[in-house]
């Protein structure tokens, strides 16, 4: 225990101590400073109260197939709505699917779901009568990729009565996040 009497050592000691105080200090202040808020705005940021009109409007003409092959118009019947653009061939769609079906079994009450594909329709029903997920999948036209800048699967669209306010490009790794059930109850409203 000879390294305790050394003045040397307690030196040491002493910046090293310094250094790890102010360190944390820092980190501690960047924190509650600047991540904290951020955070706080993206969860809370959305009011019932916020105007909407200055967002881009959706195309008019978003057909869909259901499975008689039925064309319709996704009607914007004032709910909210969570359009999805994937593949049977695409992998960051398949592994995010179980997280889209997830928040549609938590949410499809209060928000319209359409799972789209523009993949031949007998070919989705072959691909999804080997998984366990009750989404509303749709086959659409062709068109519908000239309309929307749709250039990467997935792709999703969040929105509602014809206005588009959120935009995923690619795979999220968590779509039943809690700040998107207070975002559509937001929108719900």
């Amino acid at each position: 225990m000879k390294i305790f009497k050394h003045k040397s050592f307690w030196i040491g000691f002493g910046v090293g101590f310094a250094t790890f105080v102010v360190s944390y200090l820092l980190i501690t202040f960047y924190i509650a400073y600047k991540i904290l808020p951020r955070i706080e705005k993206a969860t809370t940021g959305l009011s019932a109260g916020m105007d909407f009109t200055n967002k881009a409007p959706l195309p008019g003409l978003l057909e869909k197939i259901s499975n008689e092959g039925e064309i319709d118009t996704i009607s914007w019947n004032g709910k909210p709505y969570f359009i999805h653009f994937w593949a049977t061939w695409c992998k960051p769609c398949l592994a995010e699917m179980d997280q889209i079906e997830t928040l549609y079994e938590s949410l499809s009450n209060q928000v319209d779901f359409y799972v789209l594909s523009n993949e031949d329709l007998s070919k989705q029903q072959k691909f999804l009568l080997t998984k366990d997920w009750n989404l509303p999948f749709y086959k659409y036209s062709d068109t519908m990729f000239a309309e929307l800048p749709v250039k990467v699967l997935p792709t999703t669209y969040i929105g509602k009565n014809g206005y588009l306010y959120f935009q995923q490009i690619g795979s999220k790794s968590n779509w039943n996040a809690q700040f998107l059930h207070h975002y559509f109850e937001a929108m719900s409203k």
